[in-house]
């Protein structure tokens, strides 16, 4: 397919649609531009978009969106006493738990086995589902068990988090199978 009659068909479809009309080069800013935002490293969409300098082109024109999305991505990160953890590899004491390295380790497996950070999520029941079906510790505690409050719409105590099964399915009577089911499908585990 020739390029003059790419841009015939956008042209067309754009005027169909009602829409600005855009290029075929615009297409690759978007391809490029997502490519970076899924984290694929710089020098393999230059490749990819025939560059043979390296990656120097595309990180002139689209090195800012890493930084961005690098600062988007840190926003979601959680730090927790429980995730702060010695520089030396012995235990820390921290409110009567002992952490290691594998403990921090396991929290941080236990993210990567999901799709969606539901540990980020300005949605409490989000984050309460999510702790509650988890059984390594991925938010702190206050923002687990005020997640579970907001979520229950009662007063929840501290000892109640103990026992999971119970807030989940007194949590499922109170908002009802269809968001239960909701929540099944956003909040899953990949591996």
């Amino acid at each position: 397919m020739r390029v003059s009659e790419c841009q015939g068909g956008i042209t067309r479809a754009c005027k169909v649609l009602g829409i600005v009309r855009f290029t075929h080069h615009d297409l690759r800013h978007l391809f490029a531009t997502s490519c970076i935002e899924s984290g694929v490293d710089i020098p393999t969409v230059s490749r990819w978009l025939g560059h043979k300098d390296g990656g120097a082109l595309a990180m002139k024109v689209y090195g800012h969106l890493r930084n961005q999305h690098s600062t988007t991505m840190a926003q979601k990160v959680v730090f927790t006493q429980a995730s702060q953890i010695s520089a030396q590899a012995s235990p820390v004491q921290n409110n009567d738990l002992k952490l290691t390295p594998k403990t921090e380790k396991t929290a941080a497996q236990a993210k990567a086995a999901y799709s969606y950070p539901w540990w980020a999520s300005k949605d409490a029941a989000e984050i309460f589902w999510g702790q509650a079906n988890e059984p390594v510790q991925i938010v702190p505690p206050p923002k687990h068990l005020e997640s579970a409050k907001q979520a229950m719409g009662r007063e929840v105590f501290e000892d109640e988090l103990a026992e999971p099964q119970t807030l989940l399915e007194e949590f499922q009577e109170r908002v009802g199978e269809a968001i239960v089911e909701k929540l099944k499908s956003k909040i899953f585990q990949e591996n």
